[in-house]
């Protein structure tokens, strides 16, 4: 079962880094929540939105795998234990929503913005405030996705 929330306040954890071009770059890496797709009853364009109701979402490990969170949240055991790898499921059946809310720079107001993902397990539709940028398919796959006045 997942952990109850109780304050709905982005709990990301940003850190800024140099690029290679001398640009500022956010680590987003912590503060990431995961759900079961067929749990959630809304569309992407509402789950995509600030401020969607996540409190009975996993808080998700990322980096990190669906399996990770499961069993770091005690949902299942720890596989590398004994026989424990029989008494889970297989994952890969299920679709899932990883979803995080993060601070904008009033700096990025009517400029180009990218996310870069750096590891993407198997396919995924990513989406930002309300709309979709694109999507990827494939193992572990890295990109970036730019777009402009998002806010």
């Amino acid at each position: 079962m997942p952990q109850v929330k109780t304050a709905r306040t982005p709990k990301l954890s940003i850190r800024p880094v140099s690029s290679p071009d001398g640009a500022g770059n956010l680590v987003l890496n912590r503060g990431w929540e995961m759900a079961d797709a067929w749990t959630v009853q809304a569309t992407p364009e509402q789950i995509s939105k600030p401020g969607f109701d996540t409190a009975s979402w996993y808080d998700a490990t990322v980096p990190g795998t669906v399996l990770t969170t499961l069993v770091q949240q005690g949902v299942y055991p720890d596989p590398l234990h004994g026989l424990n790898n029989m008494l889970i499921p297989d994952l890969a059946t299920k679709s899932w929503w990883y979803r995080a809310e993060f601070p904008t720079a009033a700096a990025w107001k009517n400029r180009n913005v990218g996310l870069t993902f750096k590891g993407i397990n198997y396919h995924a539709e990513i989406w930002l405030n309300g709309r979709k940028l694109g999507s990827t398919s494939g193992a572990f796959i890295r990109g970036s996705l730019r777009w402009s006045r998002f806010w």
